[in-house]
């Protein structure tokens, strides 16, 4: 008996620990000091916890490393969706603050990652732009693409009419 009672109250110390840990982690990325959040978390980071991966995800997107936001932005959302709406807001916020300093590649990057993480988001606008952003870079088999999976969705729009020469370009080139 007091070996169980021994084996609890150590589950509920390092529940409490990491409870800790990832409060801790919240306040340093609120304070964007996302090494020192990495270092209360990263023990974590094999946890099947979708709030732990989602902060693990911040803290690489903040330090611009971002393969490894996405990996990690990844498990959160197989564990859980309940992240969703705010990996995609992280990702279309920084792609249009890169398309107002004309960093077409990187907006383009951007919104491809959240068509990679949530491929059922229908983000119609955001389609049409990255298939823009492509027939404007030349790409065409990119720019094709982006257009017919836009169309899919929306082929009435003001936008999709819009849309349609470059459409029409592409598909010549």
């Amino acid at each position: 008996m007091k070996l169980k009672i021994f084996l609890l109250s150590i589950l509920l110390i390092s529940c409490s620990q990491k409870d800790i840990h990832i409060n801790n982690a919240r306040r340093f990325i609120n304070q964007w000091n996302y090494d020192r959040a990495l270092i209360e978390i990263l023990k974590y980071r094999e946890d099947k916890n979708a709030e732990i991966q989602y902060l693990l995800g911040i803290c690489y997107f903040g330090k611009n490393e971002y393969d490894q936001a996405k990996d990690y932005f990844m498990n959160s959302l197989q564990i859980d969706t309940l992240f969703r709406d705010s990996i995609i807001n992280i990702y279309t916020i920084s792609a249009k603050k890169a398309l107002k300093i004309s960093d077409l590649k990187k907006a383009l990057q951007f919104y491809k990652t959240i068509a990679e993480l949530v491929p059922d988001y229908k983000q119609t606008e955001n389609l049409f732009l990255v298939a823009d952003l492509n027939f404007q870079q030349g790409n065409y088999p990119g720019a094709l693409a982006g257009y017919m999976k836009a169309y899919e969705f929306d082929s009435t729009s003001e936008t999709a009419r819009k849309s349609t020469k470059n459409f029409l370009k592409s598909l010549i080139e």
